[in-house]
């Protein structure tokens, strides 16, 4: 493990062909991007993408975002060779993933996504249909449009972009490559976009900049927007209104803050 301060990891099985094509894809698009972006992860690839270690990982490295492939069905995702690494029916699995986000490129997994959140997941993006992509030559080829739309979700969360704003732009990627391939490549491109899902209890990427707080004149309250601060003056600390026309005691920008008429 990298250590401690990780707050990515990322499930890269690669054992035949549909786990060797994406792996590599996964690598291409949002493996690199992370190094750009200084963000440190840790990658669960090949031998490593097995069970034991990745409850390892997820105990004992900060973790907020789960993300990658696998193969899988309605209520669980594999790793290498096949060994199950989450499965919605036990409970432990649900217990590891609370408080975590995440992003699942696995046939049918999808369908136990309001599973994982109503136990405590963030949010779950995935599919809850079989996924199909086409293959020529390795590594990208026809395959390069399905992979490409996908990995738009997983890109734009680690530039601090809102899961439900991430569905939406994931979805216009395979809108955009529907339109330009062929229709014999296009009807697959189709059946995953409309197979998308995602349910979420925090519409907010573990990787957006942590709002500037507004701190209160009078204590030591903060508060992450006006209305929030505004509420708080107005049930702490401000006095009934003077009757008109006395002038109020409120600084301008205060009364402009609370929309206050005096």
């Amino acid at each position: 493990m990298s250590g401690t301060e990780s707050r990515f990891a990322c499930l890269r099985p690669d054992y035949e062909t549909a786990t060797h094509w994406g792996q590599w894809h996964f690598k291409d698009k949002v493996l690199s991007l992370a190094d750009a972006l200084r963000i440190s992860y840790e990658d669960l690839y090949g031998i490593n993408d097995y069970k034991g270690y990745f409850n390892e990982v997820m105990k004992h490295v900060d973790v907020k975002f789960l993300d990658g492939i696998g193969h899988g069905n309605t209520w669980l995702i594999v790793g290498h060779n096949g060994q199950i690494i989450l499965d919605s029916q036990n409970s432990g699995d649900l217990e590891l993933m609370k408080g975590k986000h995440g992003s699942f490129l696995s046939c049918e997994f999808g369908a136990s996504a309001k599973t994982w959140v109503e136990a405590g997941m963030l949010s779950f993006f995935g599919y809850k249909v079989t996924y199909y992509f086409v293959v020529s030559t390795f590594p990208d080829s026809y395959a390069e449009p399905f992979f490409k739309s996908h990995m738009v979700y997983d890109q734009e969360m680690l530039q601090g972009t809102q899961p439900t704003r991430a569905f939406q732009k994931c979805g216009d990627a395979y809108d955009r490559e529907i339109l330009q391939q062929p229709d014999w490549i296009a009807r697959y491109l189709i059946n995953d976009r409309d197979g998308m899902t995602l349910e979420y209890s925090e519409d907010r990427s573990p990787f957006a900049p942590e709002p500037q707080k507004l701190k209160c004149p009078w204590s030591d309250f903060e508060a992450t927007d006006n209305e929030e601060l505004k509420n708080h003056i107005v049930a702490v600390h401000c006095s009934p209104c003077p009757p008109w026309p006395a002038p109020c005691w409120l600084w301008k920008w205060l009364r402009d803050l609370l929309d206050c008429k005096l």
